[in-house]
């Protein structure tokens, strides 16, 4: 039991600090996808670069490696 919890502790570790982020708060999967702006690392909320919300793209955002840690 204590080796599964020790692996747990080390993936969710590996898998936090696997995900690039840059000062915008855009992954690798925001780049790829060219959003442009940026994102609220607290709540994933998609801004404009005028820093109003994007609502389209928080609508249709579908980003499976966005993560609220």
């Amino acid at each position: 039991m204590t080796d599964l919890i020790y692996f747990l502790i080390v993936f969710i570790v590996f898998v936090i600090h696997e995900k690039e982020v840059d000062e915008n708060g855009l992954d690798n999967y925001d780049r790829r996808n060219n959003l442009i702006g940026s994102r609220s690392r607290l709540t994933g909320i998609i801004y404009k670069t005028d820093g109003s919300i994007d609502l389209w793209k928080n609508l249709i955002d579908t980003n499976p490696n966005w993560c609220d840690y």
